[in-house]
């Protein structure tokens, strides 16, 4: 039973098939790593940080971030990791000279490449898209310089452990080949945020909110889809992890949702105004094209012109994990509503 506080979240680590790691692909990209990854560093060794200030998305996972990540790819305005590129994780230079040849319409000579496109702005499952252009959350790439692994409070073990100057030789490798910002996905980032930015360049920060209810169902569904068994823990681990997994299922998701809201509300503290967006799920949808505007003035401000020519939908439709039962949603409801009242 879900209420059931015995009940533990390491029941089943085997992923479902659906999600299943295919061990032929990864031999094959680990032979690619070796072969092209010095290459990659020798090419790109004169690239030490980015030019433009890149745009790190912060938020709770099903929160809106892959969302937010495609309409910033839709609107032109940004380079963003696409499936191709996350295939060159280890090689970041070498994998954007790859895409650039292979998909950009200005170098498929005579249609010889058969006018190959990537169907951006794609459906995705858990974050995970279809379609060679479609955008990737470059996990891959960041866990290069993130040993820990985790998306987590990092100690100040782990901490030290990080490699920031890689970090931005890679994000600068990615942006030296588009001439563009580059976008990402920070989760990596955001339990320690105020560490990191003291330590980078200028970072552009856009914080997408959901309706917390919304946010639990989801990523209860996305325990049952990803392990078939929703007492497996999955996804970001906040500082709070330790205590949050001996609990009930309703606990430890309301509880990961909570820590990982406050800790990136108290690590945006640091952040200037001017290096911030805070949106929200609903605002997203409604009006896709304002938060581009938005940004574009905001980047502006930062003496940096966003050209964004790209054709944007009018709105999309808003999810609301409807699917989860009543009686489920509202224990969650209450687990998150107790949290809130203690702080």
């Amino acid at each position: 039973m879900a209420g059931d506080k015995t009940s533990t979240p390491f029941a089943s680590l085997e992923r479902s098939p659906e999600f299943a790691e295919n061990p032929r692909l990864n031999m094959l990209l680990a032979e690619l790593a070796r072969q092209l990854g010095p290459v990659d560093a020798l090419a790109s060794a004169n690239l030490q940080a980015p030019k433009f200030p890149p745009l790190m998305v912060l938020g709770n996972p099903r929160s809106g971030t892959t969302l937010l990540m495609s309409l910033l790819q839709q609107s032109g305005g940004f380079a963003v990791p696409t499936n191709v590129l996350a295939r060159f994780a280890y090689a970041p230079y070498l994998g954007s000279l790859i895409q650039q040849l292979l998909f950009n319409p200005e170098f498929d000579y005579r249609g010889q490449l058969g006018g190959a496109a990537g169907g951006e702005g794609g459906h995705s499952v858990l974050g995970s898209t279809r379609g060679p252009l479609n955008v990737n959350e470059f996990y891959h790439f960041w866990r290069r310089f993130f040993p820990a692994g985790d998306i987590a409070e990092l100690d100040a073990g782990a901490l030290q452990a990080v490699d920031i100057e890689g970090l931005l030789r890679g994000i600068a490798a990615i942006e030296s080949v588009f001439i563009q910002p580059v976008a990402l996905k920070a989760l990596m980032l955001q339990f320690n945020l105020s560490h990191f930015q003291a330590l980078l360049p200028p970072v552009f920060y856009v914080y997408i909110r959901r309706d917390p209810v919304d946010v639990m169902c989801s990523i209860l569904r996305a325990r049952m889809r990803y392990y078939g068994d929703e007492r497996q823990w999955w996804s970001v681990k906040p500082a709070q992890y330790e205590h949050l997994r001996h609990l009930c299922v309703e606990e430890q998701i309301a509880g990961q949702v909570y820590y990982t809201e406050r800790a990136i509300r108290s690590g945006l503290r640091v952040v200037p105004e001017n290096l911030q967006l805070v949106v929200d799920y609903e605002s997203i949808c409604r009006a896709p094209a304002d938060v581009i505007a938005e940004l574009r003035r905001s980047y502006r401000e930062l003496d940096v012109t966003l050209e964004t020519p790209g054709q944007l939908p009018e709105r999309l439709a808003v999810s609301h994990s409807e699917d989860v039962p009543v009686e489920m949603r509202e224990r969650l409801r209450e687990a998150y509503s107790r949290l809130d009242l203690e702080s």
